[in-house]
């Protein structure tokens, strides 16, 4: 769709349903599959609190949260595309820890970049929750 459609199609409207939810005491969380950087500023205007979903193939995760984190939260940032399904469960664990380091501060929902699809094992997706306990000092 490209930013300049964005604005003139969907802004204006979005920033009315973001008021409503926020003025109803919820928070925002927005999907958008792809790379939206160019907008983030501007969907952090409108009222998003979280942005849903961060795929590392698409962003450097230390600019983002450097330049955007402390006024939304991240929710994904582990590749359930080139990653999960391939990689095994130490890496896994590996992997999360370093995102986790990363986006530490705040703001962080660990989780794949979309969902864990059927060609993700069980065990990776067990390391996941490993690596989320461990790193929050429950394990």
């Amino acid at each position: 769709m490209g930013a300049e459609l964005w604005r003139e199609l969907i802004k204006p409207y979005m920033r009315q349903l973001c008021m409503k939810v926020r003025d109803s005491g919820k928070i925002v969380v927005l999907h958008s599959c792809g790379n939206i950087e160019e907008i983030l500023g501007e969907v952090i205007d409108i009222g998003v609190d979280c942005y849903n979903t961060v795929q590392p193939e698409l962003y450097d995760l230390r600019k983002l949260k450097k330049e955007y984190g402390r006024d939304l939260c991240f929710y994904g940032g582990i590749s359930n595309q080139g990653f999960l399904p391939y990689a095994t469960p130490d890496e896994v664990e590996e992997k999360c820890l370093e995102v986790l380091e990363i986006m530490s501060g705040g703001g962080y929902i660990l989780s794949p970049a979309n969902k864990i699809t059927p060609d993700i094992s069980v065990e990776n997706a067990n390391a996941i929750v490993k690596a989320a306990k461990k790193f929050s000092g429950l394990q």
